[in-house]
């Protein structure tokens, strides 16, 4: 978040030297748009569920580890995640997040389901390539 010092401002004042504009580069202009839009979006999602960052780790240790792929997707105009060692286990958000929580749900109906019906569940083994190269 750009800090008020931080910006090189101009103003514009009028005959009684009172600031009635601010001129500013458009970098800071871009970036504290960018702060207005994070501020608001922390607004519109202020009520709803949060969890802590611990009770997501044993969540998702519950169940294995399963990688989980989020990219963004034009054409349906939203975020995708998938599990790829859990064939068709995939969720929509409109925001990573949203995507993220939607996905952990269907990785917990798929499991459920697949313990329900007696079918194997994978172990997680999906490496994404960079992490292959690296090892």
């Amino acid at each position: 978040m750009i800090q008020s010092q931080e910006l090189n401002l101009q103003y514009i004042t009028n005959e009684a030297g009172e600031k009635t504009a601010v001129i500013l580069p458009i970098a800071d202009f871009e970036e504290l748009l960018e702060d207005l839009q994070d501020l608001a979006i922390v607004g519109e999602r202020r009520d709803e569920p949060t969890i802590s960052h611990q009770e997501l780790i044993t969540e998702l240790e519950k169940d294995g580890l399963y990688h989980i792929n989020i990219f963004y997707s034009e054409e349906d105009g939203g975020y995708i995640a998938d599990i790829p060692d859990l064939q068709y286990c995939s969720a929509f958000g409109s925001t990573e997040e949203e995507a993220l929580r939607e996905v952990l749900q269907a990785k917990a109906i798929w499991l459920e389901t697949a313990q329900a019906q007696s079918k194997p569940i994978p172990e997680p083994k999906y490496r994404p390539t960079i992490y292959q190269l690296a090892s």
